[in-house]
């Protein structure tokens, strides 16, 4: 476990990784973008994805509250998601909206991380499994709710966005303590 101060799991102030579930037995809709894109970048507010917002179903039958990409870590939330985050002021995150082709009734959106902290300072130490924790200079962070580490597809985020999406009981995503 790292001695990091950035990073101290005993005085409650954490950052967490938020993904999508990758869940294998409930059969998830898993989707893919109809054009090429990037899929190592973090999606932006200059994505080709905020034009072409078509989207498919490679896989899966059920549909959830965070639908994950197909080919990269990002993924898409429903319209409940989306306005409780709005709703709560969340900062760090712009959201557009997306098609998903023959399913037009469903809502569903993507978000552009706007916020980026530092990079990771003990990326050796986790890659060779001796730190269990993700470091990065606090002094880097603007105080968004959701944010990217630099260099990295994590899209962060803080205990209250936890909060608020554990409250809600949202389907189909998992946090990761950073």
């Amino acid at each position: 476990m790292s001695n990091s101060p950035i990073v101290n799991p005993n005085d409650g102030e954490f950052f967490y990784q938020l993904q999508s579930k990758l869940s294998y037995g409930r059969s998830p809709v898993k989707i893919e973008a109809l054009i090429e894109y990037d899929t190592l970048e973090n999606i932006s507010l200059d994505s080709p994805l905020i034009k072409n917002n078509k989207f498919k179903i490679i896989k899966g039958t059920k549909w959830f509250d965070f639908l994950p990409f197909n080919n990269s870590f990002d993924f898409a939330v429903s319209k409940n998601v989306k306005d409780t985050l709005e709703e709560n002021n969340i900062k760090g995150i712009s959201f557009f909206p997306i098609t998903i082709e023959n399913h037009n009734e469903m809502e569903y959106f993507c978000f552009a991380v706007t916020s980026i902290a530092g990079k990771i300072l003990n990326l050796e130490k986790l890659n060779n499994y001796k730190d269990d924790y993700t470091e990065f200079d606090i002094k880097t962070w603007n105080g968004s709710d959701i944010f990217n580490l630099n260099e990295t597809g994590l899209i962060v985020c803080t205990k209250r966005v936890k909060d608020i999406l554990t409250e809600k009981k949202f389907t189909n995503f998992e946090f990761r303590v950073l």
